[in-house]
């Protein structure tokens, strides 16, 4: 399987307008000499700042101000790394995804076309997610917080950005597909009902399990999930032409 590269589109985002742009005059809190930082840094930091706010307040509700202030960083600086609250929250929110679901394609790659068992890309597939969910509580939290943001790229008649990589996995997955001679799956909607899977095994863990000695542990849970992922693919009847 040739590796596809995702991408997000993101000139219609970049252009919205930004109400917070007027306010980005603000000079650094504090006075007197300060130590320059280099770019890189300045960015890394109003990102993690950018996934702190808005996954507490949503897109709507977060300011760059407190952004830039979380960040220990001048308000000026945020827009000139960024251009606008759009364009901060498709990098600080969907980059990372976009990285996960890169490296998934890196590993179903390696199969090439050549026979495999579901279970391979499928237990790689559980792997790679449910590490990313688990370690970034933050971007799954803004995402959450943040129910209407695509709202406006819809109206453009655009895709959401997690969308759009999703479509990305989706290619890779009708590879699978033919690799194991599946058939009767409707492909684009198996992949999302996979990843909201992970998704939601992730964010309710604590409420859906028992705590303490009697909770399952990650490794029944993933091992449960990829079993039931592979099964739900190629165990399903062939369509009758």
């Amino acid at each position: 399987m040739s590796t596809v590269k995702p991408r997000i589109g993101s000139g219609k985002l970049g252009a919205m307008a930004d109400a917070d742009r007027a306010d980005d005059t603000v000079t650094p809190e504090t006075t007197g000499r300060r130590k320059l930082r280099k770019p890189t840094e300045i960015r890394a930091l109003l990102l993690d700042a950018a996934r702190e706010v808005f996954g507490s307040k949503g897109y709507e509700a977060a300011s760059t101000m407190e952004i830039a202030k979380t960040a220990g960083v001048a308000h000026a600086l945020l827009f000139r790394h960024f251009g606008t609250k759009a364009e901060l929250f498709e990098q600080a929110v969907f980059e990372p995804f976009q990285a996960a679901i890169g490296k998934v394609l890196e590993q179903w790659s390696t199969y090439g076309h050549e026979p495999h068992s579901p279970a391979v890309s499928s237990n790689d597939y559980v792997d790679l997610v449910y590490a990313f969910l688990r370690e970034n509580s933050q971007l799954v939290a803004a995402l959450a917080a943040t129910p209407h943001y695509d709202d406006r790229v819809h109206d453009d008649g655009g895709d959401p950005s997690l969308s759009r990589l999703l479509d990305v996995l989706s290619q890779a997955l009708e590879t699978e597909a033919r690799v194991h001679g599946w058939s009767g799956i409707d492909i684009p909607i198996a992949m999302r009902i996979a990843f909201c899977a992970m998704l939601g095994i992730t964010v309710f863990d604590r409420w859906v399990f028992p705590g303490g000695a009697r909770h399952p542990g990650e490794t029944r849970i993933k091992n449960e999930m990829a079993t039931f992922l592979a099964s739900g693919l190629g165990g399903r009847a062939p369509v009758q032409s």
